[in-house]
This record gives C-alpha cells, structure tokens and sequence, in this order.
C-alpha cells in the first residue's frame, strides 16, 4: 500500500508540472523552450516528457528551458522530486521494516 501511494503521489507531481510548463510558454509571445535546439512552444507529451527527465534529474538536454521563469519552475520541481523521493523510500522502508517486526523477523 504504501508504494502504490508512493507511486501515485509520484506520478501526480510529474503529471501536474507537465501541465504547467505549456501554460507558462502560453503566456508569454516567445518561445520558453529550446526543443531540438529550436525555440518553440512545447506541446504536452513533450512537456510530460521533459517533467519525468526533470524529476529523474537526467536532463539529456534535447529540451532545454530557454526562459528564467522556466529554468526556475524546473528546479522547483527538481528540489520537490528529490525530497519526495527520499520522504516516499524512507516511509517505505519503514513500512517493510514494520511489517517484518509485526511477523516475528529481527
């Protein structure tokens, strides 16, 4: 249960900042990401894309933020997903080791 809470939880905030980068690009007249190395705006399964490779802290660098709002918005999400990573497998391994005591294992 707690990892699927954990997934969940996980999956909501990739899919929440993939909701938010078009609408910053949509309130602005230029462009705020470099996609393939061109300025335009960036469409949704680009902007999920670019929210997991955010959160994984991969950053292949094929979208790249081009805009000081976005570059900020970017490491807002890759602060939050850190610590969520660490809160949601610390809970989890409290979880398995609670169990483990609950069925007589040490």
């Amino acid at each position: 249960m707690a990892i699927f809470a954990f997934v969940t939880f996980f999956t909501l905030f990739i899919l929440t900042f993939a909701r938010i980068y078009p609408v910053l690009d949509l309130l602005t007249p230029v462009p705020q990401f470099l996609i393939g190395g061109q300025g335009r705006m960036i469409g949704i399964m680009e902007s999920a894309y670019f929210s997991v490779i955010t959160m994984s802290t991969v950053g292949y660098g094929d979208i790249v933020p081009a805009a000081s709002a976005v570059r900020f918005v970017a490491s807002i999400q890759i602060i939050l997903g850190v610590l969520l990573l660490l809160f949601g497998f610390s809970e989890i391994i409290r979880h398995t080791r609670g169990q483990s005591k609950d069925s007589g294992e040490e």
